[in-house]
C-alpha cells in the first residue's frame, strides 16, 4: 500500500508487524510448497494504524496560591497543567486530607477555589493535585502553598474631647473588625494624669478625670490573629469652681463667740484658700474677731450691738475665687 513499517520475521506464520506511519495497510502472506508439490498461495489482511496513546502527565507549574481571611480566593483553574490523549481528566486534592487547608477546595474539572476562614492566616505549604485520566492513569502537581494573610481592624478613638473634673463623660469611638469578628479592647491613659473609665474594655466608655488639663487617651484593639492596632485621642478636662456656703443666719451675744458652720464645697482644687471677712454691718464699721479667717469653722467674736454680715470666700488655685455671705446679730 506504500507505507512502510517492519516485520518481526517476515518467514514465519505468526510475526509482529510495526507501523511507521499511520494509515490503511494491506498486509500479504504467500504460502509457497516445495519443488513438484503445487503452486503458491496467498491471502491478504488489512490493518489499520493510528496514532499512539499518551498516558496524562503533569507538564506545567501551579504557583503558590494567595488569600485574605473572609475573602474568597480567585479561583485557580489547574486542568491545563496537564496533558495525555486519554481524556476526560479528574482532579482531587493528592495526599492525605490535613495536606490542605479545610477552606480550600479542587473540583473535578480541575478548579480550586475557596474562602480562608478566621484564624486561618498562615502558610499551608506542599499541597499538591492529582489527575486522572480516561484510562485511570494518574500523575501529581509540583508542591504549591495556600498563603493567607489576616484582615486587620482599623481604630479611631475619636475626639478631641472635653469635660468637667470629676464628672463622667462620653467617649465614642469607632472600631472596624478585620478578620477577627470580636478583638479585644482596651481604653488606658497615655499621659495627662488619673481617670476612671467605666469599661476599659468596650468602645464607647465614660471616662470621668481626677485631674484637671490635657490628657491622651489610648484605644488599643488587639485581634486574635494579628497585631494590635492602638489610637489615641485627646481630652481636656475643666476646672471646676467651688461652691461655698457660708451657712447662717447666726446670732449671738456682743463679746461672746459665736461658732460659725461654712461648707467649702471645693472644685477641682481641693485645697483651696479659705478666707472669711466682714463684708457689712448695720450699722457700718462694727468690727469683731474671727478665732481663724482661714478655716471652715471659725467662731466670730462681735465687739458691738448690730447686724453683720460676714463673708466666706474660697479661692482655687484654677480659677476665680468664690464668695458666699451669711448674716450674723
Amino acid at each position: 500500500s506504500g507505507l512502510g513499517g517492519t516485520f518481526s520475521n517476515t518467514g514465519i506464520e505468526d510475526p509482529t508487524f510495526t507501523p511507521s506511519q499511520t494509515g490503511a495497510y494491506t498486509l500479504q502472506l504467500t504460502a509457497t510448497p516445495g519443488p513438484g508439490l503445487g503452486n503458491a498461495a496467498s491471502d491478504t489482511a488489512s490493518l489499520t494504524s493510528s496514532a499512539g496513546t499518551t498516558p496524562i502527565e503533569f507538564t506545567g507549574l501551579i504557583s503558590d496560591i494567595n488569600g485574605v481571611i473572609g475573602t474568597p480566593i480567585t479561583p485557580v483553574d489547574v486542568s491545563g497543567e496537564f496533558t495525555g490523549s486519554q481524556t476526560p481528566f479528574t482532579f482531587a486534592e493528592y495526599g492525605p486530607a490535613t495536606d490542605w487547608p479545610t477552606w480550600a477546595s479542587i473540583s473535578s474539572a480541575g478548579v480550586i477555589s475557596g474562602t480562608p476562614t478566621a484564624n486561618s492566616n498562615g502558610t499551608t505549604a506542599n499541597c499538591q493535585v492529582e489527575g486522572t485520566d480516561a484510562d485511570t492513569k494518574t500523575a501529581q502537581s509540583n508542591p504549591f502553598d495556600f498563603i493567607v494573610t489576616n484582615v486587620a481592624p482599623t481604630v479611631e478613638a475619636g475626639g478631641p474631647y472635653s469635660g468637667d473634673w470629676n464628672v463622667a463623660t462620653q467617649l465614642n469611638s469607632t472600631v472596624t473588625p478585620g478578620s477577627d469578628p470580636s478583638p479585644a479592647l482596651e481604653w488606658t491613659i497615655d499621659s495627662g494624669g488619673s481617670g476612671t473609665f467605666s469599661d476599659p474594655s468596650i468602645a464607647d466608655p465614660t471616662f470621668t478625670p481626677a485631674n484637671t488639663g490635657t490628657y491622651s487617651l489610648r484605644l488599643t484593639v488587639t485581634p486574635s490573629d494579628g497585631l494590635a492596632v492602638p489610637d489615641t485621642a485627646s481630652f481636656t478636662s475643666n476646672a471646676v469652681g467651688p461652691t461655698p456656703e457660708a451657712g447662717g443666719a447666726y446670732s449671738g451675744i456682743v463679746g461672746t463667740a459665736i461658732p460659725l458652720s461654712a461648707t467649702t464645697n471645693a472644685g477641682s482644687d481641693q485645697s483651696p484658700t479659705l478666707l472669711w471677712s466682714i463684708a457689712d454691718s448695720t450699722p457700718p464699721g462694727l468690727t469683731g474677731t474671727f478665732s481663724s479667717t482661714t478655716q471652715e469653722d471659725p467662731t466670730f467674736t462681735p465687739d458691738s450691738e448690730g447686724s453683720y454680715v460676714l463673708r466666706f470666700s474660697v479661692d482655687p488655685s484654677d480659677g476665680p475665687a468664690v464668695t458666699d455671705d451669711a448674716n450674723l446679730t
